[in-house]
């Protein structure tokens, strides 16, 4: 297991009642955790943790500052069966969702 850093802006949006829920989000820098060798959905691939913040919301629930986690799990050699998964507190919980393949295309060539 190794670490990183990651960089760059995450937006999610989820649409309640025909109203847009909009969180924009960037990844703490650190990688907290890092592997080659996952089979999150019994494909092997890396998976990576990093801690994110809140940086943006028109939930009134969700406020900016807010922290919460983003695991994403991409497989290797084109196996399209990647994940994100987005974790956060009480007051953010109606943005914790699961994006999986075809949502997702994360892959990576096999280490």
């Amino acid at each position: 297991m190794s670490s990183g850093v990651i960089s760059g802006t995450i937006c999610q949006v989820d649409v309640v009642s025909g109203v847009d829920r909009l969180i924009v989000l960037k990844p703490s820098g650190l990688v907290l955790e890092h592997t080659h060798h996952s089979t999150l959905w019994g494909h092997e691939g890396n998976l990576m943790e990093v801690n994110v913040k809140v940086t943006s919301s028109t939930d009134k629930q969700c406020k900016v500052g807010t922290i919460g986690r983003m695991t994403v799990d991409a497989t290797y050699s084109g196996t399209p069966d990647s994940s994100v998964q987005f974790t956060f507190p009480a007051a953010c919980k109606g943005h914790n969702h699961l994006y999986h393949s075809p949502q997702v295309d994360a892959l990576v060539p096999e280490a």
